[in-house]
């Protein structure tokens, strides 16, 4: 999980620099719409998913309670993923921050997974276009969702 930088980081930052007497730091420019998006998707464990998926969908005799399994496996690794990348945030009791990456990037992998189909696809209300459609509404509302959450 790469960081993603707002304008209020940046403020704390500033403030925290002032209060120890130190030089403000150098500006750094907030992450735009599309760097946070970017850095809100959890590259690893999707392609942990859609390789397993891939391997699992190839074999035959794969009972469908693995597909869930594989889900909740990636679901587990991605909290374990956000929570190591931001280590230093949690060190620095900065836990607000982590919990709503760790939220956010979390659903994240929820909504590719969804998306995929499997294991979704042996519910009987389950059709593709609504992992479409999740996926798009996600993707516009991901990076302004972290803005929202504290």
């Amino acid at each position: 999980m790469r960081g993603v930088i707002t304008e209020k980081d940046i403020e704390k930052m500033s403030a925290g620099a002032q209060k120890k007497g130190l030089a403000a730091p150098t500006v750094q420019k907030p992450d735009d719409y599309v760097a946070q998006l970017t850095k809100f998707i959890p590259t690893e464990t999707v392609s942990f998913y859609v390789a397993i998926l891939a391997a699992a969908i190839a074999a035959t005799g794969i009972p469908s309670g693995a597909y869930w399994i594989m889900f909740v496996m990636g679901l587990v690794a991605t909290l374990f993923f956000t929570l190591a990348s931001n280590k230093k945030e949690l060190m620095a009791n900065q836990i607000p921050g982590v919990v709503s990456k760790t939220i956010i990037t979390t659903f994240a992998f929820f909504v590719w997974a969804f998306t995929l189909g499997a294991p979704f696809t042996s519910l009987s209300w389950y059709h593709p276009f609504y992992g479409t459609m999740l996926l798009t509404f996600y993707t516009l509302l991901a990076p302004k969702l972290y803005e929202l959450i504290p």
